[in-house]
């Protein structure tokens, strides 16, 4: 059997993309074989950009016989954007370290093509997924979402900005749009400086009550600015109860001074 794994590269790579006798088992493979099929499709498209006969073939095998997105992943760096966002929620929906694999592909592109997606595209289309509508879960789209801010080098301010400027005028307001101001916040403190979200604030009213309950939670808090917290409000709440303890202490205190001298 190892053998046989260790001779599969050097026969499918003799083949090629443009054998016909391989492009008609990839349009028709038999049950059981999805493994095999993903690893003969990872090696034809090794270091090379995938055929229009391949891509043609897998594409025509997803959309008839096997709804494994796994097998787009190869193609994604030759396909458009009008042909990747019909697929992206099934890429989304995808185990993280393979979601993660289909982005790289999308963001490279092809020399011919460029990326089929932008950076600030995929967290738009992140983000316009409904979850759990025949989609993927609400915690998929989280985890997609947070694998973005972590390619600070990809996800840039600059993107954050652009992502966020284009989702804030969608009505209604994507589900996590929330949750990604903050975690923008978060990674970018000068994303939005307070002057900024103060005038998005009084531009979007409906925002601040929703961003000030996000906010407001005692994980999210702790990592904002104050600054940003007078803006939403939360920057006295904040004040107060850092001076709780010291206030319960003082009573304490006096309590048992009080106490203290009743007993004398």
């Amino acid at each position: 059997m190892q053998a046989f794994h260790r001779h599969i590269p050097i026969v499918i790579r003799a083949l090629g993309q443009s054998d016909s006798q391989l492009l008609q088992i990839i349009s028709d493979p038999p049950p059981g074989s999805e493994n095999l099929l993903t690893l003969v499709l990872q090696i034809l498209t090794q270091e090379t950009t995938p055929s229009p006969d391949l891509v043609a073939t897998v594409k025509h095998l997803y959309e008839t016989k096997l709804k494994d997105a796994t097998i787009l992943i190869p193609m994604l760096s030759s396909l458009s954007k009008n042909e990747v966002l019909p697929i992206f929620p099934r890429l989304v929906d995808l185990p993280l370290e393979k979601f993660q694999l289909a982005l790289a592909h999308i963001l490279q592109g092809s020399a011919h093509t460029g990326p089929a997606l932008t950076p600030a595209e995929v967290l738009v289309a992140i983000h316009d997924i409904a979850p759990d509508k025949g989609g993927p879960p609400l915690k998929k789209i989280t985890d997609a979402c947070s694998a973005c801010f972590e390619q600070r080098t990809v996800f840039t301010q600059q993107v954050l900005a652009k992502a966020l400027n284009q989702m804030v005028d969608q009505i209604p307001l994507p589900l996590l749009f929330m949750r990604t101001v903050i975690q923008a916040i978060d990674a970018f403190p000068t994303l939005l400086p307070p002057p900024q979200l103060e005038s998005t604030l009084n531009k979007y009213g409906s925002l601040r009550s929703s961003l000030a309950a996000y906010a407001s939670q005692p994980t999210i808090k702790g990592s904002l600015p104050r600054a940003t917290l007078a803006v939403l409000g939360l920057a006295n709440e904040s004040h107060m109860q850092q001076q709780q303890p010291h206030l319960s202490n003082l009573h304490s205190s006096d309590t048992s001074s009080v106490q203290g001298a009743t007993s004398t």
